[in-house]
């Protein structure tokens, strides 16, 4: 099969827009294992286990990830098989062993860009600018779905300085959007913090503090 003729760029163009999507969309957490937007997640699952097969076919050959990891992944995949074989939920431990396996599948395809110089800083400039997206639609949410509605509550029950009296210790008054729990937001953000500083650093232009705002 040509080059010119592999679906593995399409399959890789399907890859990103289902990262994007369950990224960004609201309550992802939940809507993932609910139908019917279960379907959809294992549908974007799938993509890069397809794009991983296509490759290996196109290129009649499997690339390995090398210093060890390519043995740890193996480890895992047994230990997948049988957690999943053994587990007291079943079609739950299927579930997660398939994200798992989606996730396994996209790192060798991924791989191959990260060793060219022009991949890593496509690959690196596309995260940046989805954890650009993620900070502004997670306040965008965070704001008009709990930050404005509490305040409204508690000026309605006649409380003095209500924006000073938000209390940001109560677990469902703090960010959860767009992931749906406020630890997955927070994890989520933490990871954003070395991209949006390593993107701050390369840049010298005007993006510089569009990443340092970001951050």
């Amino acid at each position: 099969m040509s080059a010119s003729k592999s679906p593995a760029p399409l399959l890789a163009y399907f890859t990103a827009f289902f990262y994007i999507l369950f990224s960004l969309i609201p309550d992802s957490h939940s809507m993932m294992v609910a139908w019917s937007w279960v379907f959809v997640w294992q549908v974007g699952l799938f993509c890069p286990l397809l794009w991983f097969l296509v490759q290996l076919w196109d290129n009649r050959r499997l690339y390995l990830l090398g210093n060890g990891f390519d043995q740890g992944l193996i480890a895992i995949l047994i230990s997948l098989g049988i957690s999943t074989l053994g587990a007291e939920f079943p079609q739950q431990a299927r579930w997660q062993a398939w994200a798992c396996l989606g996730f396994i599948a996209a790192l060798y395809p991924i791989s191959r860009w990260l060793n060219s110089v022009t991949g890593r800083y496509r690959l690196f400039l596309g995260q940046g600018y989805l954890s650009l997206a993620f900070v502004a639609f997670s306040l965008a949410l965070w704001l008009s779905r709990t930050f404005l509605p509490e305040i409204e509550r508690l000026r309605d029950l006649g409380v003095d300085g209500a924006v000073q009296q938000f209390d940001f210790s109560l677990l469902e008054l703090r960010n959860w959007a767009p992931l749906g729990h406020q630890n997955y937001v927070a994890g989520y953000l933490i990871l954003c913090l070395p991209t949006l500083l390593g993107l701050a650093i390369l840049h010298r232009d005007w993006r510089r503090w569009l990443w340092l705002t970001g951050g």
